[in-house]
């Protein structure tokens, strides 16, 4: 089942696409900004298992508000379901969680933000489609623009980071994308909301025994305001809210097509960087940050 094209969708439907993707990218914005709020209480598996597992309940809630089966009509669903609870929920939040202690926010952030490069080729394998020419000349463009963004913080975050940090977020990245991928095509068979909300309930039925048994678990009970905003945002914001408004995105925009505006996520981690924790942006990284919208236009308004 392919996807729809967004020319082939009306400006209201454009709209809403539009406008779910950017919340989306919002949200998804602070994550590794709240993540590393959160680490300064909770160890990094701890807070990976509790993000998924604090998100369930809201979803299984939201599945019997709404009366929604679960998407196991067909073996596909079945597979689809699957792959997006393993990868796009389990292992990036368990990847992520782990790379972020290990690497600063912003260094986390841009790795991040390399996932609609991940999921545009990604999903373009599996649909067997070549990119156009276009799309890989943005890419590329806002690839120089997230890594001249790197360079230019380098100097002032450079402390705390590590290598296996930031391979990890890429990891995190990859597993993200295919999480993505899978997500967006069970969306298309079904809805937005039954396909992120059974995935994160299965996701959280999965890892709710390994976050009792955690050595950690009787911190919870001494964590600060702060922290548990931090993971209120991690488990609600950006886990429920955040995965519905961009699976639906993906799915009735075009994977290529919308994946590629996550690319303006780092702009906007850079913008709550410098509001929440008081860091200053710098004229070069201001050239950077146009530089990878540019890309997004340009890929944008490719041919796929």
């Amino acid at each position: 089942m392919l996807l729809p094209n967004s020319s082939s969708v009306s400006n209201h439907s454009a709209i809403a696409v539009f406008g779910a993707a950017f919340v989306t990218i919002f949200l998804f914005a602070l994550t590794p900004i709240t993540t590393r709020v959160a680490l300064h209480q909770i160890d990094s598996l701890g807070l990976g298992l509790m993000r998924i597992v604090a998100a369930a309940p809201f979803a299984g809630l939201l599945l019997l508000a709404r009366r929604l089966p679960p998407p196991i009509a067909d073996r596909t669903q079945c597979k689809l379901l699957a792959i997006s609870a393993a990868s796009g929920f389990i292992g990036f939040s368990l990847l992520f969680s782990f790379g972020t202690q290990r690497t600063s926010a912003l260094h986390a952030g841009f790795g991040l933000a390399l996932s609609p490069l991940f999921t545009g080729l990604i999903g373009m394998a599996v649909d067997r489609r070549r990119p156009h020419l276009g799309w890989l000349l943005g890419a590329a463009v806002a690839t120089v623009g997230e890594a001249g963004l790197l360079m230019v913080r380098f100097g002032d975050l450079s402390q705390g980071t590590t290598i296996v940090g930031d391979l990890l977020v890429l990891a995190a990245a990859c597993s993200n994308a295919i999480g993505f991928v899978a997500g967006s095509r069970l969306t298309a068979r079904t809805d937005a909301w039954t396909a992120t909300f059974w995935a994160i309930l299965i996701a959280g039925l999965v890892l709710a025994p390994a976050l009792w048994f955690d050595e950690d678990f009787a911190i919870w009970q001494r964590l600060d305001l702060t922290t548990w905003v931090a993971v209120a945002h991690l488990a609600l914001g950006a886990t429920v809210i955040g995965y519905m408004a961009w699976f639906y995105a993906l799915a009735r925009g075009g994977l290529a097509r919308v994946s590629i505006l996550q690319f303006l996520q780092p702009i906007f981690t850079v913008i709550f960087a410098g509001v929440l924790l008081g860091e200053r942006l710098t004229a070069a990284e201001l050239l950077m940050g146009a530089t990878i919208l540019i890309g997004v236009i340009i890929a944008r308004q490719s041919r796929v």
